[in-house]
């Protein structure tokens, strides 16, 4: 049984968009983890750019959104006006919390304050047909070690490439959506809407494994009170009404009220840690079982301008890394904006079975020194390449140079995706 794979790191500057596409003799499944940019121009010439490459199909098969920050969904409204979506998995947040993510840029398109405000609605709405929300478990493990599993062929309709329901439900984050007004128990009652644990994984094409990580983030109580009390006397005419979900939903969608709301964020956000980012989905994919796998790398960049690589010792131009090798492992991790200093002994223990199976990875947060932490290079020490996706002349000075030297000088590779150079990883496997 042979597969070939290509996955690309697309050239959307200071965001993330990331697409696979896995494909037998028989079928397809392709992916996207996160599609935005803070350049909305730059992510709309990539989903077309994209649309060509793959011969104006108009099917994905599976889209992840990592966390809900603008620049790692902004290109979302253009991604439903070329394709259809069958599946969509994101983590879940509070209406409270979406409200927070809001009040961070009030300049945004109107469809993103109504993604945010109601992002199951939202996304039916696109004509997706299944929706899954993930929570997670401290210290989950996957049943298999990946070696252990053997390939099979997929069975059933396209929802069943990626046979999602293999995860177990989480019934504490069902409770607390039955709890609120989110008003979406009618689509779990019918299955379209799932809420999972991210304990276990899932399998596409009866031959690739997907294991997410969901490590949410908790603000100190103290902090949604005074949050809360805030938005009581902004939103609410009588200061002894309670704000429920629905005043809050509202409050997302009117530009005017966020703007009477901005200064209970500025307030609070230095309360707020890492602002959302630890509350991205983590996600690991890769081959079952040990096929031979034959892989090149290629990091494109049009001429004149310059591609930089970083090496102990090299620095070429245009293409900059290409090879072709039999390697043991083809495991990718892909890590959003999430921080490796919180938990990071949680996603470890939850990756233990997957860690010598990543050979390529995503350095979170574009690069960002606070998140870095430099001993996921022991702890996944076949991971030959790291991924840095940032803006070429980006305000917040990503990527630490730091964070570049310390991959480097451990013997690993150090890729940039920016503005003008994307990176595609092609593999053809074999069972």
């Amino acid at each position: 049984m042979n597969a070939n794979t290509k996955f690309i790191y697309h050239n959307v500057g200071q965001g993330l968009f990331y697409s696979g596409n896995i494909m037998t003799s028989n079928s397809a499944f392709r992916f996207i983890y996160d599609c935005g940019s803070e350049r909305i121009k730059l992510i709309n010439t990539s989903i077309c750019r994209f649309k060509c490459d793959i011969n104006d199909d108009s099917e994905i098969d599976l889209l992840i959104i990592s966390h809900l920050h603008s620049d790692h969904i902004s290109g979302l409204d253009e991604l439903f006006n070329n394709f259809t979506i069958k599946e969509v998995v994101l983590p879940y947040l509070s209406p409270t919390e979406r409200l927070l993510i809001a009040l961070r840029r009030i300049n945004l398109p109107t469809w993103y304050y109504n993604f945010l405000s109601d992002p199951v609605e939202y996304l039916f709405k696109r004509g997706v047909k299944r929706i899954i929300l993930l929570g997670g478990k401290e210290g989950g493990k996957g049943e298999i070690p990946p070696e252990n599993l053997s390939p099979s062929s997929p069975e059933g309709d396209i929802l069943e490439k990626l046979d999602i329901g293999k995860l177990s439900d989480d019934e504490n984050l069902k409770k607390e959506i039955f709890n609120s007004n989110e008003n979406w128990e009618r689509y779990i009652k019918t299955n379209k809407l799932l809420v999972k644990n991210h304990n276990g994984y899932v399998i596409a094409l009866g031959l690739w494994v997907f294991r997410f990580f969901n490590y949410k983030h908790k603000i100190p109580p103290i902090v949604f009170r005074n949050f809360e009390r805030c938005i009581r006397n902004n939103v609410s005419k009588k200061n002894d009404n309670d704000i429920n979900d629905n005043d809050i939903k509202r409050a997302i969608r009117d530009k005017k009220c966020l703007k009477s709301l901005k200064r209970c964020y500025t307030n609070l956000k230095k309360h707020l840690g890492n602002d959302f980012n630890n509350t991205s989905l983590v996600l690991y994919h890769g081959p079952k079982d040990r096929p031979k796998i034959e892989s090149s790398f290629l990091c494109f960049c049009p001429h004149p301008y310059p591609c930089y690589f970083y090496s102990p010792r090299v620095c070429l131009n245009k293409i900059f890394f290409r090879g072709r090798n039999i390697h043991k492992y083809f495991g990718q991790l892909l890590t959003g904006d999430i921080d490796f200093n919180m938990n990071y002994n949680g996603l470890k223990k939850h990756y233990e079975y997957f860690r010598e199976h990543v050979l390529i990875a995503q350095v979170p947060h574009h690069g960002s020194k606070n998140n870095w932490n430099s001993t996921v290079l022991r702890d996944f020490p076949n991971s030959k390449c790291w991924i840095i996706s940032a803006g070429l002349e980006n305000k917040y000075g990503h990527p630490s140079f730091e964070v570049v030297e310390d991959i480097c000088s451990n013997g690993k590779k150090c890729c940039l995706v920016n503005e003008i150079i994307h990176m595609a990883i092609k593999g053809e496997v074999r069972w």
